[in-house]
């Protein structure tokens, strides 16, 4: 099934995986520099003004902005991800942290460290469970009030002037 989001992104000449999951469609895009961001989220136009999280918890916005902070033994990866439902299918944008703009950065973010969780231990296969255990990564949060921490790590900003702001500067 080809998708609002799907033509669109094949109008800017963007690589995007389309599947569908228990009968929803989803768009995956992942930018390769903070200008292709831009250009996605000024042409994609999610469709609903709220986002439901697990538990029901809503966020009075079209946008939900993870940090994503999953630990490996070969590769440490931090992203942000903006979610939004744009008519007929879910949309997933990634954008590395290293991909985006500086000020952004330094703006709406947090570089800090946790600790490594037990779902993540199988990454370490071989090390003592003690040592993973003690160990700690890097991790983004966001400079705001209200946050929902997941126990993978990642993080999701529940502050509606704070999302404002964030993809208002992201669009440029």
């Amino acid at each position: 099934m080809n998708t609002t989001a799907a033509s669109e992104a094949t109008r800017l000449g963007l690589k995007f995986l389309q599947f569908e999951s228990n009968g929803t469609q989803h768009v995956g895009i992942k930018p390769e520099n903070a200008e292709e961001l831009r250009r996605i989220l000024n042409a994609l136009k999610p469709s609903t003004n709220t986002v439901t999280l697990k538990g029901a918890e809503t966020i009075d916005r079209p946008y939900r902005l993870d940090l994503i902070n999953p630990a490996t033994f070969t590769h440490w990866t931090h992203m942000l991800s903006i979610r939004f439902k744009m008519e007929d299918a879910d949309v997933v944008i990634d954008c590395d942290v290293e991909n985006l703009p500086r000020k952004f950065v330094s703006l709406f973010m947090a570089a800090g460290v946790r600790l490594v969780r037990g779902t993540e231990r199988g990454y370490f296969d071989g090390l003592p469970k003690e040592d993973v255990e003690a160990m700690q990564v890097q991790a983004y949060g966001w400079k705001a009030s209200k946050v929902r921490t997941w126990y993978t790590g990642n993080v999701t900003l529940l502050d509606a002037q704070t999302i404002d702001h964030a993809i208002n500067y992201l669009k440029g």
